[in-house]
């Protein structure tokens, strides 16, 4: 059986904001910076067609985040 790569800090640090119910969302986008595939993941699932409805294009972290908010996906 081969080990399971060790998570980066930060991402233990990501989950462990998101299962907080009060978890502050500028703590979560730093967080998330740190780790470029992540902030991809994010950006690239809001500017998919089930959360962008309205097409506009999301560049940063912070709409993201607004985006899938609105959207019951966060928080």
């Amino acid at each position: 059986m081969e080990n399971l790569p060790v998570l980066p800090v930060s991402l233990a640090k990501v989950i462990e904001q998101l299962n907080d119910e009060e978890f502050d969302t500028e703590v979560l986008i730093s967080l998330i910076q740190q780790e470029p595939v992540i902030a991809g993941k994010v950006i690239e699932l809001a500017n998919s067609s089930y959360y962008n409805r309205n097409n506009k294009n999301i560049t940063d972290l912070k709409s993201a985040f607004m985006l899938l908010g609105a959207n019951g996906q966060m928080g």
